[in-house]
Order: C-alpha cells, then structure tokens, then sequence
C-alpha cells in the first residue's frame, strides 16, 4: 500500500481552478487507496480507474489552455507529460483487467510517484507560476 497522500497548501500552483482539480486527483487516488485496502471486487477499481484517466484528460486540457492562452514557453515539454501519463493509465488499465493482483500496487505507486515527486511539484509549479504572473499582469492592466 501506498503513503496517504492528503491537500495542503504545500501542493498549490498557485491557480485556483488547478488546484481544485488537483485536490479532486488526490481524493481519487485516496478512494483507489481505500478501495484496494478494502480489497473491493475488480470492477469497482477499473470503474475507479475509469474515472481517473477520463478526469486527468479533462485537466490536462484546463492546464493546456491556460499554456495556449499564455503562451507558455514549455508548452511541448508539459503536454508530451500528459500524454506519456494518459498512455501509462491506459497500460495500466490494461494490465489491470489481465492482472488485478499485480498490477493495483504498480498503480498506486507510479500515482503517488507522478503527482508528488514528478509532475505537480516540479512541471505544474512553473506552470502555476508563470499563469499567476500573467494572471496579476492581467487583473493590474484593468
């Protein structure tokens, strides 16, 4: 089982309706965390599973249209993350249906991994910097 992973303020990217979503990412995989602990029927983690990769897609395009918007300079950089991570979901989902056992852990782990250590501490945080200074620029022109 993965570590707990819980909101503070330690994760904002300084952009409300990002960090909302981020907030919404961490109770899913908390709720894949439960639901895995509880050892609940394979269908309600695929279901659970579903509805991470149907949610991160529709995040990855808020934060892609806040980098088209603003024209952030590491917009390739950022999106081919998107992709690599929507591609590994898939892998994983995949992978779930063959081999539930082996595979819940693997996914709980690479979640934790991604959304902590890689993408919202490191990628998201410039990206939230940078719309925060183009966002101020914005409101103190009006």
């Amino acid at each position: 089982m993965v570590q707990e992973i819980q909101w503070s303020d330690y994760f904002s990217v300084k952009v409300e309706d990002v960090d909302e979503q981020h907030k919404t990412f961490i109770n899913m995989i908390h709720q894949l965390n439960e639901d895995y602990k509880r050892n609940v029927e394979p269908e309600r983690i695929q279901y659970v599973l579903l509805e991470m990769i149907i949610f991160a897609r529709d995040h990855f395009k808020t934060e892609e249209d806040y980098m088209k918007k603003f024209g952030y300079p590491e917009y390739q950089s950022h999106e081919s993350m998107h992709t690599e991570f929507m591609n590994e979901m898939l892998r994983f989902f995949k992978a779930y249906e063959e081999k539930p056992d082996d595979t819940i852990e693997k996914i709980l782990d690479f979640l934790k991994s991604w959304f902590i250590d890689d993408h919202v501490l490191l990628a998201d945080r410039r990206l939230g910097n940078f719309i925060y200074q183009r966002l101020g620029s914005e409101q103190s022109s009006k």
